[in-house]
């Protein structure tokens, strides 16, 4: 038997005497603590009934072994000293009862025996009611100890009549004044006060969670029921508060610890806005700060400026011979210059690849080249990175920027100029903007889109300039020309087809050309006329791109013309790329389909004897700075026979461009050179011009004897 099935039998037994003040149930309790009688209930302390003695430790066994040692310790301080005592214990039975009981133990003595009478009863209504109140209580506040975020609770006076752990910790500078009762006009000074947060860039006591400023007084039940700030603590932790207030006007205040969501917040900000490699601002977050900048001057402001945009010279060329993580690596250091050489409030941004940007802010016009100069220098000086030297050299555009110059593309534009003219001039240097720059660029804009307009509605046309075998003077073949005239303007090819390479055109520009060609050749072949070789120019940009050895095909295909008759040429350039192994498989291609492969300008550039041998180039072509020189003192007539001997080594045909004198004809001649174009025979002819230059050349050849 223990205490719970005590009370049990002896709620039952004692049905009639459950008053708070009588006795429902006895138990008599040996001077030495282990044992004890039970006593019926209606038995009075003078009436002694004995019952047989049960341990004592039975009756304590069962009910939470806290509540138990404490009721123990209780017994045994009565019989000890005589002290009497009272104890109120939860009973819970599971499915037989749950109870709040008293129990009450005094000292008696009896026949010569001292015992300790132990009463068991049952607490009324009230009192059951006011003990699970503030069980309740305690309970809950356990509860909310174990919430992660804090918690505190203030009445309509301000005053804290509850808070958590976690609140408490979250204000650790003032926790010795965390307590029930206190004020929080107070709580927030002394947090003020001690530190308890990082001072924020902006001095703004709106922000503060927990202060007494116009705006947090503001939002009250009766202008919005919620308020939201955020602050960083002194240790680094992000506290997000809320304040709420319930309808019978007590404020909540929830402190939530946001330092996880923060610092992702924070990574991302670094991501969106700097650059992964260098640590500089990025191109969007350039943009965004100078747009600031300009939008904030104020009128006493120098307000003048300069934009520099500038990019390393032949920084492919150093990641070809030393790799990519040596060119990120060279980058870096670059960087790192950079904001060194600047001042700290100076923008600088990398906008991608090898290029930077910086804006210098109130530097006067007339000193800006000093400081320019002092900059470039500071950019070339040599740097050593993993042992290797490298003596960097830096192409600079400058743009001055006035106090009404708000036009932030516009002041870009004029960088890009400024910088495409130092590359022109032989890069390693710095140029400033000239106005003649901007009409330049106003002027490639325009020619963009009518470029477009022109390739869509069919406007641009083609010349063909002859080539001719010097042995025999007969016709071999012409080279295909693309011409445009722009309202009545002949636009040189080199700018317009420059313009389509850089601008996504050159595809489309060069399909047209191929198509137009094509046809026009045979339309010859119906006519009974042979029209030789058709060598079609082809930018490095089409050779990148899978869709232009398709459609090449498709278009041979197409105009039933024979694929050895369609000559490609290709330039020097083309083959040094870096994107070289994409080139030299859309070549080869060409080349197994039947498709012949000239060189061009070749001489002008660095290929070498692989190249030629990897590009199954069939033909090289002189460029024509050689060709005319062949009649001056120079060292020309050496380097273009050493090319006519390579190339008929390599079992090659040789064509020499620019031909325009008898002289230069026989020289080459003379060389061995196979075939020849330029003046000489005939300048670019339109489609119906060289269709006659072929009738009429056929009779020469027929009356002329040509060998020589």
């Amino acid at each position: 038997m223990n205490i719970i099935t005590l009370h049990h039998h002896l709620l039952h037994a004692s049905q009639n005497h459950f008053a708070e003040n009588e006795h429902p149930g006895l138990l008599a309790i040996t001077r030495d603590g282990k044992s004890f009688r039970i006593l019926d209930g209606t038995t009075r302390d003078g009436d002694l009934e004995e019952t047989p003695a049960v341990g004592l430790d039975d009756l304590l066994s069962g009910p939470d072994p806290d509540i138990l040692r404490e009721v123990h310790r209780l017994i045994h301080r009565c019989l000890s000293s005589g002290q009497s005592w009272s104890y109120v214990m939860e009973l819970d039975a599971g499915d037989i009862f749950q109870d709040d009981i008293r129990l009450t133990g005094r000292l008696v003595h009896k026949n010569g025996e001292s015992l300790m009478l132990l009463s068991i009863s049952v607490l009324d209504a009230g009192a059951r009611q006011t003990l699970r109140l503030r069980r309740l209580k305690t309970a809950f506040s356990e509860m909310l100890d174990t919430v992660p975020h804090g918690m505190a609770v203030f009445d309509h006076e301000g005053r804290l009549v509850y808070f958590n752990r976690q609140y408490a910790a979250t204000y650790d500078r003032i926790a010795d004044i965390i307590c029930i009762g206190q004020q929080l006009e107070r709580i927030e000074k002394e947090a003020c006060h001690r530190g308890q947060f990082a001072a924020s860039p902006r001095h703004d006591s709106a922000a503060l969670p927990d202060s007494d400023n116009t705006e947090a007084d503001s939002a009250s039940p009766e202008n919005g029921p919620t308020r939201t700030s955020t602050r960083r603590l002194h240790d680094g932790r992000w506290i997000r508060f809320h304040r709420t207030w319930t309808p019978n006007r007590f404020m909540v205040i929830s402190a939530v610890d946001i330092t996880d969501l923060k610092t992702a917040e924070e990574r991302l900000e670094l991501q969106a806005r700097y650059d992964s490699l260098t640590g500089l601002l990025n191109r969007g977050a350039f943009l965004e700060r100078l747009m600031k900048l300009k939008a904030a001057r104020r009128r006493d402001d120098i307000a003048e400026g300069c934009l520099i945009l500038m990019d390393l010279d032949h920084f492919k060329a150093v990641n070809d011979t030393h790799g990519h993580q040596f060119g990120d690596r060279y980058l870096q250091h670059m960087a790192l210059r950079l904001r060194e050489s600047v001042r700290c409030n100076d923008l600088v941004a990398r906008l991608g690849g090898d290029e930077f940007i910086v804006y210098m802010d109130n530097i006067p016009e007339a000193d800006q080249p000093q400081v320019i100069d002092k900059l470039h220098a500071a950019l070339r000086q040599p740097m050593r990175i993993d042992g290797v030297e490298i003596r960097p050299g830096v192409s600079m555009g400058v743009v001055a920027v006035r106090k009404s110059e708000l036009d932030i593309d516009r002041i870009m534009g004029r960088a890009d100029a400024a910088l495409y003219l130092a590359k022109r001039e032989g890069r390693d240097r710095w140029r400033n903007f000239d106005p003649e720059l901007e009409r330049r660029n106003a002027r490639r804009r325009i020619l963009l889109d009518d470029l477009g307009k022109a390739v869509a509605e069919d406007r641009i046309t083609l010349a063909f300039q002859p080539q001719v075998c010097l042995s025999t003077g007969e016709h071999v073949g012409f080279e295909v020309l693309a011409r445009w005239n722009r309202d009545g303007e002949n636009v040189p090819p080199i700018e317009f087809i420059t313009l389509a390479e850089k601008n996504g055109l050159i595809m489309d520009l060069g399909m047209h050309v191929m198509d137009r060609a094509l046809r026009w050749h045979a339309g010859l072949s119906e006519t009974g006329m042979n029209g030789g070789r058709l060598a079609v120019n082809v930018s490095v940009v089409q050779l990148k791109n899978e869709r232009f050895v398709q459609e090449t095909m498709k278009l041979i295909r197409h105009h039933a013309i024979a694929p050895e008759v369609v000559e490609l040429e290709i330039t020097e350039t083309a083959i040094m790329e870096r994107d070289v192994r994409l080139i030299e498989r859309h070549v080869r291609q060409l080349a197994e389909f039947g498709c012949r492969i000239a060189l061009d300008d070749f001489g002008t550039g660095n290929a070498t004897l692989s190249h030629l041998q990897r590009f199954s180039v069939h033909t090289l072509k002189i460029d024509r700075s050689f060709v005319s020189q062949l009649e001056e003192e120079n060292g020309n007539i050496a380097i273009v026979r050493a090319i006519i001997g390579l190339a008929h080594n390599l079992e090659m045909e040789v064509v020499a461009e620019g031909v325009e004198t008898e002289t230069q004809r026989q020289l080459l001649h003379a060389f061995g050179c196979d075939n020849a174009q330029g003046w000489l025979y005939a300048r670019p002819l339109s489609m119906l011009d060289a269709q006659m230059w072929l009738r009429e050349h056929r009779e020469r050849c027929k009356r002329v004897d040509y060998v020589i």
